[in-house]
């Protein structure tokens, strides 16, 4: 006995589905012995080896020939076209309609698209420390058969020490072009040289006017300063803050201020001193 994959046959009270000879015996009503087998062939459903997507290049066509398994199951292209081989070209929809022999209808689709255009991978923007350098290191998209730098750098891997916009020009194999730049800065990294004076006078003159870090680098400086009796006269963040003597809105008195200043370059490196400044005028 035949029957198409899903389906079942009942016999001897049971149901098979799977393929195989199952016997069973069973006594007559005269005593004999009678054995009974069935022989099932499964038939199963229909494949085509048909993927899901293909990518060809804008204009192209690609001949293929599609196998079916069963070999004798009845095909049909939505389309009309009358062959398992046949062109396929973008941007397109195809179906391929096949019926087993019990003529249940199933489907195999492929979706046919152009290739994106090819875009690099260059990472993201990055600051590397002065006095070192950056390894770009590209990645490059599926398809790439030739790249070239902006400035003609002879190698696609290549070591930066120098800050700046790079870009990177690829080419794939439909012809088609991509690029992706990034931009490096060079920083300071440290250790920062950075200098606290120990008297001002903010008298108006011109001269050592305000409270401030004398540095050489590039960095963050978080100043806080303390009245003799302990309260905050003063508290800033930033390139380059300074402190005029005046607090709340008053000038205040002569005397010795402490403070604690915490100075960070970079994520990694940072510096707290601890002192005191005595206000003159």
């Amino acid at each position: 006995m035949t029957i198409c994959e899903g389906q079942s046959v009942i016999l001897f009270g049971e149901t098979f589905t799977e393929e195989g000879t199952w016997c069973r015996t069973t006594v007559g009503s005269t005593g004999c012995d009678s054995t009974v087998c069935l022989t099932l062939t499964v038939i199963p459903d229909p494949v085509a080896d048909l993927s899901t997507n293909m990518n060809l290049c804008a204009g192209d066509t690609a001949w293929i020939m599609v196998n079916l398994d069963p070999d004798n199951t009845v095909f049909s292209w939505t389309d009309g076209w009358p062959d398992l081989e046949r062109p396929f070209t973008p941007i397109t929809t195809y179906v391929l309609i096949l019926t087993d022999a019990c003529g249940q209808p199933d489907s195999a689709v492929l979706f046919v698209d152009t290739w994106p255009p090819p875009i690099p991978d260059l990472g993201p923007d990055t600051t590397f420390c002065q006095d070192s350098f950056h390894v770009l290191q590209p990645l490059l998209p599926e398809g790439t058969i030739s790249w070239m730098w902006s400035d003609s750098f002879p190698e696609l891997e290549r070591p930066v020490s120098a800050e700046g916009w790079y870009t990177l020009l690829v080419t794939d194999s439909c012809g088609q072009t991509g690029v992706d730049s990034v931009f490096l800065v060079s920083a300071f990294c440290g250790p920062c040289e950075w200098d606290i004076p120990n008297v001002f006078t903010p008298n108006s003159d011109g001269v050592n006017d305000v409270f401030r870090v004398y540095k050489n680098c590039d960095a963050v400086i978080h100043m806080r300063i303390y009245d003799r009796w302990g309260q905050v006269v003063f508290d800033e963040t930033g390139q380059d803050p300074m402190w005029n003597g005046v607090a709340r809105g008053v000038d205040q008195p002569m005397e010795v201020y402490a403070y604690v200043i915490t100075l960070t370059w970079t994520e990694q490196g940072s510096e707290v001193r601890r002192g005191d400044v005595t206000l003159v005028r």
